[in-house]
């Protein structure tokens, strides 16, 4: 019975957070549904049902989250031969061999999508870069509704095809930089997890999502603000988590104190609406240090 309550009282947050999470569905659902917030029976019953799929999926996650890192007794021979090829310990090897199975998994996306991917926001960053109207401006000047800097980036691109013969090439090219990068930082990601401690079964699976989930691919292979934010958050989380983990040591090192400050830096640049996010967590980062040293 003891064990039971006490299982019990760790699931109340998850319940108080599932019938949050159904509640402001509801309200979205209302919204929808009459174009403005009405109060309605609906709403009830709607919330119920949101909670109990979301209580119940958060479950579900667990108990593959538990599987992934649990390690069996004994190995099949597939399994063994697996393990001797990703053993996903930090070393430019392993690093290498991650992105050669991303590269070669995402490589037919990329030829389909030739001459690459731009979103409608791109579209009108590459017209200001070109000094023509837009929705933002009249193309005398940069607007910084989209990130400067990001403009320039993709605007360097367009330039650079245009210069040997196709602006469409350097797009192209464009999106092929970003996609490197974006699989540089996953395969970064997936080592330190093993890292940090993450089961052998947990990295694999891990790295068989971002192979071939296709929207993960599309994402990071489109010529967007989001795509090319992405990557330096995921090298800013990594060294974020390890200094706390390591209460603020990491960053007496200075190859990884310049690492924090340069990527927090780009994603500062590359999406306007981090620099609230980034101060949040480096207050929190700071907090935690001070914590821990007094």
């Amino acid at each position: 019975m003891t064990v039971v309550q006490k299982g019990m009282k760790r699931r109340v947050p998850l319940v108080v957070l599932a019938m949050i999470c159904g509640f402001l569905a509801s309200l979205v659902d209302s919204i929808r549904q009459n174009d403005q917030l009405v109060l309605a029976p609906r709403m009830l019953w709607y919330t119920l049902i949101i909670a109990i799929l979301f209580f119940l999926f958060v479950l579900l996650l667990e108990c593959v989250l538990a599987w992934l890192n649990r390690e069996p007794e004994t190995y099949r021979n597939v399994s063994c031969k697996l393990r001797e090829i990703f053993s996903f310990k930090t070393s430019k090897k392993q690093f290498a061999l991650i992105a050669v199975v991303l590269v070669l998994c995402w490589l037919p996306y990329l030829i389909v999508t030739y001459p690459g991917v731009i979103w409608y926001d791109t579209e009108q960053q590459l017209l200001q870069w070109n000094g023509q109207p837009n929705t933002f401006t009249n193309g005398s000047y940069l607007s910084d509704h989209h990130p400067v800097f990001d403009t320039m980036i993709f605007g360097t691109f367009l330039r650079l095809g245009a210069f040997f013969g196709s602006a469409d090439r350097g797009l192209y090219l464009g999106c092929i930089v970003i996609e490197l990068v974006t699989i540089a930082s996953l395969a970064s990601m997936i080592l330190y997890c093993r890292h940090i401690g993450a089961g052998w079964r947990f990295c694999f699976a891990e790295m068989i999502f971002f192979a071939v989930f296709p929207f993960t691919a599309l994402f990071s292979m489109t010529m967007v603000k989001d795509s090319l934010f992405m990557p330096f958050f995921i090298w800013f989380a990594m060294i974020f988590v390890e200094a706390v983990r390591t209460q603020g040591v990491l960053l007496k090192q200075p190859q990884f104190f310049t690492a924090f400050l340069l990527t927090a830096l780009l994603m500062g640049l590359t999406k306007k609406n981090w620099r609230l996010h980034r101060a949040y967590m480096l207050y929190h980062l700071i907090f935690c240090s001070i914590f821990n040293y007094t």
